[in-house]
């Protein structure tokens, strides 16, 4: 059904690792190629799809097109505000998935630099407070699946980072099926 999205994002669905790389940008070229993603998905017709009436299946597609670009909307303040001297202590990581050379998702990372830290403290507790979080993770709406592909490399990056390979997220509302589904736990429950 979404078939409609981009002449080449569509072929995706047949296997989507085999044709998505990924790189780590910097914020200055993250904050454009959100401006970019944000242009190409309502130049590929994603907002006015759905203007034959909303079934259930159009309904879901609907959603996710409004989370994408909230998401990208929270990505672009983020990393402005970091642009601007804000969060001096934080470390961003931008990471950006490509397919066919087209930005189709991307995940930013944050690394507080002077966390205090308890010499005493188990091995699970300081992993968990010393560990990236995940500031904003979005893939483009025609897109599915390809998420674990962004978390794999954010797990490569919290090991690289000193983080154990551990990362935090505070996901609200559907993202939460979303995280779980990648192997996310709630730490409050466990």
């Amino acid at each position: 059904d979404r078939a409609q999205s981009s002449s080449d994002i569509s072929s995706i669905s047949l296997y989507p690792k085999a044709l998505i790389t990924l790189k780590e940008e910097s914020i200055l070229k993250t904050i454009n190629i959100i401006y970019n993603m944000g242009n190409q998905i309502v130049l590929d017709g994603w907002e006015n799809i759905f203007d034959q009436g909303l079934d259930e299946d159009r309904r879901k597609w609907q959603i996710r097109y409004e989370d994408t670009c909230d998401m990208l909307k929270c990505a672009y303040g983020v990393l402005n505000k970091k642009q601007e001297g804000k969060n001096p202590t934080t470390e961003y990581y931008c990471l950006i998935s490509y397919f066919k050379w087209t930005p189709v998702g991307l995940l930013i990372l944050a690394v507080e630099e002077n966390k205090s830290s308890d010499s005493f403290a188990a091995v699970d507790a300081y992993l968990v407070n010393h560990s990236p979080e995940i500031l904003v993770f979005v893939t483009h709406p025609g897109i599915q699946n390809s998420g674990h592909i962004l978390i794999e490399h954010a797990v490569n990056k919290s090991l690289q980072l000193g983080g154990g390979g551990v990362l935090h997220a505070s996901p609200t509302g559907g993202s939460i099926r979303a995280y779980a589904n990648m192997g996310f736990i709630n730490i409050a429950e466990s």
